[in-house]
Parts: structure tokens; C-alpha cells; sequence
């Protein structure tokens, strides 16, 4: 979506919301809009009018039911939502995007989701029975069947409310670059706390399960690129890891590994304390001697390509941590190469708009 985009987005606010509190958040939402470069129009939200997408607080929402049905509709809650709670509403409203726990600011994400996802084919597949275990292929298949497919891991210290959304950005990047995309969701240590064995295995069986999508859709399943960020990072070392070294099993090999900003030595993450104590709330115990050699990535390097990206002034996962892989990775792989930015924080490696990007580009297609 260009700068020039022009939108017409409907919100239903919730109704309980006093004239001082809403008027507070309309101007954050203009604010936020002009924040997404969307010249945007917003309406409170008129079921005769015609949007591009609705967004609706969770209260208001059978109030959505007026809309015309090929309107998008993102469905918020400031409070977060239950396992099952989501269940049950994506049982009720499987058409509709649901963004949750994040306050006042779910209606920032949603405008995100529609500035960033508008027009893209995104096919929702299961690779398991739980909630959380999914991804989204998003992109235009092509015919030919060497079109690169990217597997993209989400971060937020494996904690809930933070989702797939968080990479949409990056998604709409690569589908420019007629890539394909499985975006996958994952579950996570908070509500129904999952061990981390269990959430690395949802990803690792999240890549292989595409050895089904590959039986509707074309790619390589021998050159899948995995991009990771923060703890999406740390997953993507561990599962090309655990991929490549028994991919015959698995069915697919990873070809390139990209972390941004990623948790790359639990040593040191957990020494910092980064998170608030992530690393040992995602372990839940005492990370010791024999807990590093056999899961930090800084010890247990994948065979694969590999390109490390951090920001200098991360204040969110220190650079420490990545200098400490590079320093263990970079006679491991021929193709090697670490990027440090100046002036960058933990978020801004989400932005593809950077021209460090285009480095990533040009590794996925061999350039």
C-alpha cells in the first residue's frame, strides 16, 4: 500500500466510553493513522456507508452483523482473552480478526492490520488442534515452483497478547517481492502456561507441516528461509537447528536463517534479566551450565545460511547477546554475515522500509 492510500474505515467504539475518554482516543486514533502514512478517513461507523474495513470494539460487536459482508472486520478487546474465549469467538465469527489485550491501543494494531494486510491473500491453515496452533499463507502463489516461500516467527518473549500480527509489516514487504509467506502463531507461556518444549515443537511442526501445503501450493521445500525476530529469533535458530539436522524426517531443509534483534545466547539474556525475566519464566527454571549447550542457539548453530541483524541501541534485548552468537557462528557457515545498525531500537528491525532489507531480499533469492 502506497503512501497516497486512501481508506474509508468505519470503528464502533465501545459505548460505555465518556465523552472525555473517547474524544481522548479519536485523537489517537487520528494520530496513529497519520503514524501508518494512511490517508485515511474514519468514520463512527454507519452500516449504510461502504468501508474498506471495520473495526469494532469486542462489546459492540453484534452490532457488526449490519455490515456488508465483504468488508473486513477486526474485532478488539483492551482486556486479553482466554484460550477459550477465542475459541469460542472464532467458532461464532470465523470471518473476523481478532486483536486483544493490549488496552487502548488494540485500536493502533487494527489500523495496522488493515494498513498492512489490504488486498493480500491470506489463507488461515491448521497444523494443529489448539487455537494457537496455525499459520497463515499469505502472498500470491506463482506457477513456477522455485518461488521462495518465508517462514516468519513473531517475538514478545513467548508471552500472550503479542500474535502473528506483529509481523504484518514485514509480510507485506516480502509478498512485493512475490514471496510467499507462512506466518505462524504459536502457544505461548502465560494463561495456560505451555512448557517450552511444547512451543518449540509447535514451530518446528509448523515448518514441516508445510510438506501438506506443498501439496496445493508450489515452492522449494528445500530452500525455506525462516525470519525471526526478538524471541521469534531464538525460535528460528532452534528450529532450523532441529530441522536441518534431521531433515530428511522432517521433510523440508532450511536454507537461510534470519534473526532480528534475537535472544541468541540464553546466558546472557537471562543475566540481564531482559524481559522482566523472561528467559527463566520461558525455561521456569534456573538456566544452568546444561541448559545452555543444549538450547541456547549460540551454542547449537544450524546449518543453514545465517544473517544476524541487531540494533546498536536495543534496550529491549542488548546487542550483547548477538555479539556473543557471532562470535561462536561465524566460522560455522560459509555464508555468514552480521549487520549492526546505528541508531536502531528493538522495533525498528520490523521496518522494511530500511535499506537493510534489502540485504535480506537479496539472500532469500540468491541474488
Amino acid at each position: 500500500m502506497s503512501k497516497d492510500s486512501f481508506l474509508n474505515i468505519g470503528i464502533v467504539y465501545e459505548a460505555k466510553y465518556n465523552k472525555e475518554e473517547l474524544l481522548i482516543l479519536k485523537e489517537s486514533v487520528h494520530k496513529w493513522s497519520n503514524e501508518l502514512q494512511i490517508n485515511n478517513q474514519v468514520f463512527n461507523a454507519n452500516s449504510d456507508f461502504k468501508y474498506n474495513a471495520l473495526i469494532i470494539n469486542l462489546s459492540e460487536i453484534e452490532k457488526g452483523s449490519a455490515f456488508q459482508k465483504k468488508t473486513t472486520v477486526i474485532v478488539v478487546s483492551e482486556k486479553e482473552l482466554s484460550p477459550e474465549k477465542r475459541n469460542h469467538f472464532y467458532l461464532k465469527y470465523p470471518n473476523y480478526v481478532l486483536i486483544h489485550g493490549r488496552g487502548k491501543k488494540s485500536y493502533r494494531w487494527a489500523l495496522r492490520y488493515v494498513r498492512y494486510t489490504l488486498n493480500l491473500p491470506i489463507l488461515k491453515v491448521k497444523y494443529g488442534n489448539h487455537i494457537d496452533q496455525f499459520g497463515e499463507i499469505i502472498g500470491k502463489p506463482l506457477k513456477s515452483i522455485n518461488q521462495p516461500l518465508v517462514v516468519v516467527i513473531h517475538g514478545g518473549f513467548w508471552k500472550y497478547p503479542y500474535e502473528r500480527d506483529l509481523n504484518y509489516r514485514m509480510v507485506r514487504k516480502l509478498t512485493e517481492k512475490n514471496m510467499l509467506v507462512w506466518n505462524i502463531e504459536y502457544r505461548r507461556i502465560t494463561q495456560i502456561p505451555f512448557s517450552f518444549e511444547e512451543i518449540e515443537n509447535d514451530v518446528v511442526t509448523a515448518i514441516s507441516y508445510l510438506k501438506k501445503v506443498n501439496t496445493f501450493i508450489n515452492f522449494d521445500l528445500n530452500s525455506i528461509t525462516i525470519i525471526g525476530h526478538s524471541a521469534g529469533g531464538y525460535l528460528a535458530m532452534r528450529a532450523a537447528k532441529i530441522i536441518n539436522d534431521k531433515y530428511k524426517q522432517y521433510g523440508v531443509k532450511i536454507k537461510n536463517t534470519v534473526s532480528l534483534a534475537g535472544i541468541l545466547d540464553i546466558d546472557i539474556a537471562n543475566t540481564l534479566a531482559i524481559g522482566n525475566n523472561a528467559v527463566k519464566n520461558y525455561f521456569s527454571k534456573k538456566i544452568n551450565e546444561d541448559m545452555v549447550k543444549q538450547y541456547s542457539p549460540h551454542v547449537n548453530i544450524p546449518n543453514s545460511n545465517i544473517m544476524v541483524i541487531h540494533g546498536e541501541e536495543d534496550s529491549s534485548v542488548p546487542i550483547i547477546i548477538s555479539d556473543s552468537f557471532v562470535d561462536k557462528a561465524k566460522n560455522h557457515t560459509k555464508n555468514f554475515n552480521y549487520i549492526k545498525l546505528k541508531k536502531m531500537d528493538h522495533m525498528d528491525l520490523t521496518k522494511p522500509h530500511f535499506p537493510f532489507w534489502e540485504k535480506i531480499i537479496k539472500m532469500i533469492k540468491n541474488d
